[in-house]
């Protein structure tokens, strides 16, 4: 009878290891899965999967009327494929754009850092000589997160992209 337990324990573990595995395999999402980062995106507003200008994937999306785009990064530079990390980016054109702004922006938020554009970026509309801030956020997903944490990574941009448009309502 004690020997058994043993055998018992064993066959429970490797049961319990399997069926965690099988879940964990099919749950994960990294920055090489675009097409589902994009369906996730969209349950928070308008998101389309693209292009950039070195064929690496990149998701132009809207919410709330605030354009932004999510680059991908770490792609294999000939297949575009492989990808291990996400920055979020929003440009804002804004005529009392500076540095003082940004920095209490960053002082004061976790998430997202603040800095004043020095040229036309996504999402921009207007001349380039505009003054502008932008917002960015990078997210390594070299291990893979679940969908769940996913999804909390766009909510938490979401929600940041809310607070900053405020933020610079507040200071003008």
């Amino acid at each position: 009878m004690i020997k058994a337990i043993p055998a018992l324990a064993l066959t429970a573990a490797l049961m319990l290891g399997t069926a965690t595995t099988s879940f964990a395999q099919e749950d994960i999402i990294d920055a090489s899965m675009g097409k589902e980062i994009t369906k996730i995106a969209k349950g928070f507003g308008k998101a389309k999967l693209e292009e950039d200008s070195r064929g690496d994937p990149m998701i132009s999306g809207e919410v709330d009327k605030t354009l932004y785009t999510i680059y991908f990064y770490g792609c294999d530079e000939e297949t575009h494929e492989g990808c291990t990390s996400l920055s979020f980016y929003a440009g804002f054109t804004w005529d009392e754009a500076s540095a003082e702004v940004a920095n209490q922006w960053n002082y004061d938020k976790r998430y997202g850092k603040a800095f004043v554009a020095d040229d036309e970026g996504p999402g921009m509309k207007g001349d380039a000589k505009e003054a502008y801030i932008a917002l960015q956020w990078d997210v390594d997903l070299t291990s893979g997160v679940t969908r769940d944490n996913m999804d909390a990574v766009i909510d938490t941009w979401v929600t940041n992209l809310g607070l900053f448009n405020d933020f610079l309502a507040e200071n003008t």
